[in-house]
């Protein structure tokens, strides 16, 4: 009877356990459609070339947006901290664009939370925004005209800025 009631009760902690875990990530699923929903229509009356997507001036308007601003608090963004990861989100030196489109663009600002957990994709993604930066610099290191040299060289995020993030985060080895 004793091993019959400690059983149930193991069952019953497990089974609160599942039911509080799957309420966490309704509630944050729900959080963030809100919070897509709120900067969908501010990026509707913002969109200057009228393409949907997301350029850098127009997430720079975004940003002085108070609807926005406090759609992105809500979901536990720091909207002046993200400034800072304007250069990381518009990284041109992959892809050629400095665009995203507006599901791309809300994947990357949820993914900036901060209680989010630092995953082995954000340290991969962290090395390849510096190797590109690194080789950036050192094409521009190699032409001859100091003039073009100066002027060329576009790191605008600082690497501090960078890792005080990541370590900001907790480092989460299932990611």
């Amino acid at each position: 009877l004793l091993a019959a009631l400690t059983v149930l009760n193991m069952l019953i902690g497990v089974l609160c356990e599942v039911v509080s875990a799957v309420a966490a990530l309704e509630y944050e699923e729900l959080q963030a459609s809100v919070v897509t929903k709120k900067l969908k229509t501010v990026m509707d009356s913002l969109d200057e070339d009228g393409n949907g997507d997301v350029s850098r001036a127009e997430f720079m308007k975004i940003l002085e947006n108070p609807d926005a601003l406090h759609a992105l608090e809500e979901v536990g963004v720091d909207p002046v901290g993200i400034i800072d990861f304007a250069d990381f989100i518009f990284d041109t030196t992959e892809e050629g664009k400095d665009s995203l489109t507006f599901k791309d663009f809300m994947n990357v600002v949820l993914d900036l939370r901060g209680s989010n957990f630092a995953t082995k994709k954000d340290i991969v993604d962290l090395q390849k925004f510096v190797v590109n930066a690194m080789r950036s610099l050192e094409t521009n290191l190699d032409e001859p005209d100091m003039s073009r040299k100066k002027s060329r060289i576009s790191l605008r995020c600082s690497s501090s800025s960078v890792m005080s993030s990541v370590s900001s985060r907790s480092f989460r080895q299932d990611g």
